[in-house]
């Protein structure tokens, strides 16, 4: 396969596996921050974006009407930024996020839940779980929840995590398009 083609079938893979919402995306500014752009998202967009070291941002809901539908719930683990400012990233907090990392693999492991799991590009991973079709917020709230509660007692203090679905329901105040995960953590390897 050369890697013109590569690009391409990446590229339809990464759209049909995290972009839920095809209608809007985000794509990141000088300072970092992502701006919402509200035009149609297609393989295209994304081949664009791995091509030239772009990062764009991926919402996880589909709103349609009160409900939220997502396709992928992610723990973020990270190492606390405190422990980064003390002492910078270094081999022993790696060995960390690893051991908590290779923790919650063994319980989905145990439950026979299929995953992916990622270094995040600098200090930490995310685990993901794809679904095979829609779920619920609330569903992938609970789920992501359930195993958290039960991997939590493995985590180091130097560790935290973030659960995206962060809430189980719609926020009837915001802008209705929920949280995001960026394709920065895609190039050096994941998320989009």
């Amino acid at each position: 396969m050369n890697r013109e083609n590569l690009y391409k079938e990446l590229s339809n893979k990464l759209f049909e596996t995290f972009y839920v919402d095809d209608l809007k995306y985000g794509r990141q500014q000088k300072d970092g921050s992502y701006k919402l752009i509200k035009e149609r998202i297609t393989p295209v967009t994304i081949d664009d974006m791995l091509k030239n070291q772009k990062s764009l941002l991926t919402y996880q809901e589909l709103h349609i009407v009160d409900t939220a539908l997502i396709k992928w719930i992610c723990i973020d683990l990270d190492i606390v930024k405190s422990e980064i400012d003390t002492n910078e990233v270094n081999e022993e907090n790696l060995k960390s996020v690893k051991k908590t990392s290779d923790a919650i693999s063994e319980f989905l492991d145990s439950k026979n839940i299929p995953y992916l799991i990622e270094f995040s590009g600098r200090r930490g991973f995310h685990i993901w779980i794809i679904f095979d079709r829609l779920i619920t917020k609330m569903d992938g709230y609970n789920l992501v929840n359930y195993i958290y509660s039960n991997v939590k007692d493995s985590f180091e203090k130097i560790i935290v995590a973030d659960k995206f679905p962060k809430t189980p329901f719609v926020n009837k105040n915001s802008k209705g398009i929920g949280y995001g995960a960026n394709s920065s953590d895609i190039d050096h390897p994941i998320p989009i």
